[in-house]
Formats: C-alpha cells, sequence, structure tokens
C-alpha cells in the first residue's frame, strides 16, 4: 500500500495538464490538487457563474465577488 504514488494527471486535448495527488493525510504530495480541492473548486466555480448570470439577468452589475470555500 505504500509503496506506490499517489499521483495522477488531468489531461485534455487542448488544455492545460492538472496535476494530481492523494490528500496528504493520505500519503498525497500537498504541493498538488487533491480530488477534494477539484471538488470544491468545481462547486465555487459554479456557484460565482450561477450569481453573475442571476445578476446579469436582473440588469445588476456585480463590482466585485470573493468566496473562500472550505
Amino acid at each position: 500500500y505504500k509503496s506506490y504514488a499517489r499521483t495522477w494527471d488531468i489531461a485534455i486535448t487542448g488544455k492545460e495538464t492538472i496535476h494530481c495527488s492523494n490528500d496528504p493525510l493520505l500519503g498525497g504530495d500537498p504541493g498538488k490538487m487533491n480530488p477534494e480541492d477539484l471538488l470544491i473548486s468545481s462547486l465555487s466555480a459554479c456557484h460565482m457563474l450561477w450569481y453573475l448570470h442571476l445578476a446579469s439577468d436582473a440588469g445588476i452589475t456585480v463590482l466585485d465577488y470573493e468566496d473562500s470555500p472550505v
């Protein structure tokens, strides 16, 4: 169990490769994205884009947006 690397790449043609690893508590590289980071980032991005869409539909100009997901 401890002898294999816990890293992988997400590679999609025409896009930058994302180097990933397991959570550091499970033997991963803390300098790389892990599944939990990717999930929280994805949810945060969806929330932001939906918020901006609703604001745009309502004629509201958003001057600033900040999110700190954990």
